[in-house]
């Protein structure tokens, strides 16, 4: 029978070359997954937040467009009324005058970025999108033992923020956990402090949702609701 090892090729560590049994390291990253488990209600909250600074940010969009829309349309009536005004203008004078106004209100138009089109509805679903990021975060290890090797790669990406480190005699050192995890995960943040750091953060969890949501859609273990057990 054939055992899997891990072999340590970090030059300069007492480790080096030396090997520790894959089943007992998977063991232990086992458990290490299992500790991670969203306090009750947590993910909850998180997703009201999430949610509520996704509406504050399309509003704000929405604003921006509407007032840029509004400009361009009162520069482009200028330029209809100075184009109008050539026809009826017979001083050379007068007319290069207006044909630098014309000038001038293109590059105007030009700096706003032309006509704005609104985004179509449904292009992207960031509830959808926050939903399935939330059920890989109320269970990571569901995917981790349900996922092929590629699969599991991709749950250790995802789960810690920078790659980790194993002794053979201690084990693994301190994790360092991505974003959503911390967020969701660590005990010693109360629910105002989880609250400010996803205000804080907002920027980086929206792109984190959408990177994610990509990442594990299909994923086994990682298309369940966050509101089911």
């Amino acid at each position: 029978m054939r055992y899997p090892y891990y072999r340590c090729t970090t030059a300069g560590c007492e480790s080096c070359q030396k090997s520790v049994r894959a089943e007992r390291v998977h063991a232990e990253l086992e458990s290490l997954l299992a500790k991670l488990k969203p306090r009750d209600g947590i993910l909850a909250v998180v997703r009201d937040r999430l949610l509520d600074h996704w509406a504050e940010r399309k509003l704000d969009v929405e604003t921006v467009r509407k007032r840029r829309q509004a400009r361009i349309d009162e520069i482009e009536k200028e330029i209809k009324g100075y184009v109008s005004a050539i026809d009826k203008c017979s001083s050379p004078i007068v007319l290069k005058r207006i044909e630098e106004q014309i000038q001038v209100l293109e590059a105007k138009k030009i700096r706003l970025g032309g006509r704005i089109t609104k985004p179509k509805e449904g292009d992207y679903d960031f509830e959808t999108a926050l939903d399935r990021v939330l059920g890989f975060v109320k269970n990571p290890l569901s995917v981790w033992e349900n996922g092929d090797l590629s699969q599991k790669r991709l749950v250790l990406r995802l789960v810690f923020d920078e790659p980790l480190v194993y002794d053979r005699e201690t084990g693994f050192g301190t994790a360092t956990f991505s974003l959503p995890i911390n967020i969701a995960c660590v005990p010693e943040l109360d629910e105002m402090e989880v609250v400010d750091m996803v205000r804080k953060s907002w920027n980086r969890l929206e792109v984190f949702v959408r990177e994610w949501a990509e990442s594990i859609r299909g994923l086994p273990g990682a298309e369940k609701s966050m509101h089911t057990a």
